[in-house]
């Protein structure tokens, strides 16, 4: 048993660890499925925002929480020299407390829940929105509440509506 539990730590699949923040690195949770472009945009509006309102001293990390692996392209995106080290992917969901445990979402400056962006029916993205966003919230509630963290949750869907 010993034995089979250790091999599956050792060869767990990529992006299923766990996440560990040093105590000058920041980081925002987007949670959802992303592709290029999006993750794109929005680690350059991030990170130059960040670098305008923060001490010099701080880091940011986005981390991606997502119930689907990253495509070739996201993948490339991570491994670009600007992003490495400060985009980090995780396979799980943010309606699971174990995985927003993983990703330190109760230490997460801001929290993004994103709509699915193969979503075709506006009723069915909204909903799943609003549900992940109550799981988050209450998973936030079982946390001890962290200084360094905002914990606010924003909802965006495909149409650009914000919550």
């Amino acid at each position: 048993m010993a034995t089979e539990t250790a091999r599956a730590i050792l060869y767990r699949p990529e992006y299923f660890g766990s996440l560990h923040i040093d105590r000058n690195v920041s980081h925002i949770c987007i949670c959802g499925i992303v592709d290029y472009e999006l993750l794109h945009r929005f680690c350059n509006e991030a990170f130059k925002a960040f670098k305008d309102r923060e001490r010099l001293t701080e880091r940011l990390v986005v981390v991606v929480l997502s119930p689907t692996r990253p495509s070739d392209n996201v993948i490339l995106l991570m491994q670009a020299p600007i992003y490495r080290k400060k985009v980090l992917f995780y396979i799980g969901s943010c309606k699971s407390f174990i995985d927003l445990k993983r990703v330190v979402a109760h230490k997460a400056k801001i929290i993004y829940v994103i709509a699915d962006i193969a979503t075709t029916s506006v009723k069915v993205e909204e909903d799943s929105i609003y549900l992940s966003a109550i799981s988050v919230s209450k998973y936030l509630k079982t946390q001890k509440p962290s200084k360094r963290a905002s914990r606010t949750i924003v909802k965006l869907t495909s149409s650009g509506k914000q919550y």
